[in-house]
């Protein structure tokens, strides 16, 4: 059963995203000299989703100062490109 945030289109759309990121940017890993440059594009595409998580993951506003990460958050890998399933698939 979907949660809420499953529901949500901004966070669907975060995820799928990430996964086009994720395609468009892997050609480039072939080039040493461009490594810490996908890494950023790829982290930056991360934090996108992360931040949303996070930010559902909060149940009050007494809450948001001290809250650090979602508890269900976990971190995206470029391997999870090719196994998206219900979000959207990643160019060809």
């Amino acid at each position: 059963m979907p949660t809420k945030l499953e529901n949500f289109s901004a966070h669907r759309k975060a995820l799928e995203s990430f996964y086009f990121v994720v395609a468009d940017l892997r050609p480039l890993t072939k080039h040493p000299a461009l490594a810490r440059l996908v890494a950023q594009q790829i982290a930056s595409a991360d934090s996108i989703a992360a931040n949303i998580e996070e930010g559902y993951g909060r149940g009050s506003a007494r809450d948001s100062p001290t809250f650090s990460s979602s508890p269900g958050a976990r971190r995206r890998r470029p391997e999870d490109a090719s196994s998206a399933s219900n979000i959207g698939s990643p160019p060809k």
